[in-house]
């Protein structure tokens, strides 16, 4: 089974950025306190499953463009990068309660598992982008003979 790691930092950015919902949610109760210019952090949900030959990450991109969206598989790190973009506001119309997130975002993972980096792939589909990380092939332990010299 791999682990993936989760930090002390990881849990108080959750805790934070649940807060930060929370305190958006009071405000957006009554438009005249509400920022529409305020444009929050955000960071897309992500499934990680395991089978016996690779790891599938399914990360939550709705709205997002494919061209707005990087992936990297750098020193046991899995990096997805991107952004999603607010829609332009048009003359005359205002936002009553905005409760999107736009915005840049990242998400590192550390990968604990050998991986066969040239088989990496990544799909995107109705707003979910799937990365499939295949498994390297484990070096199976062998028994080395000892000769005695004659």
């Amino acid at each position: 089974m791999t682990f993936i790691r989760i930090t002390p930092a990881d849990i108080f950015e959750d805790v934070q950025n649940e807060m930060k919902a929370m305190m958006n949610e009071l405000r957006g109760r009554d438009h005249r306190f509400y920022n529409d210019g305020e444009l929050d952090y955000w960071k897309p949900r992500v499934d990680i499953r395991e089978s016996e030959n690779e790891l599938m990450f399914i990360m939550e991109l709705p709205g997002v463009s494919k061209e707005d969206v990087h992936i990297y598989f750098e020193d046991g790190y899995l990096k997805v990068e991107g952004e999603r973009k607010a829609e332009e506001q048009t003359n005359g119309v205002q936002y009553l309660r905005r409760e999107r997130s736009y915005g840049k975002f990242a998400r590192r993972f550390k990968i604990n598992t050998r991986i066969d980096t040239d088989g990496i792939e990544a799909r995107f589909d109705n707003g979910l982008l799937m990365i499939r990380l295949p498994k390297a092939a484990e070096e199976k332990p062998h028994k080395i003979e000892i000769k005695t010299s004659k």
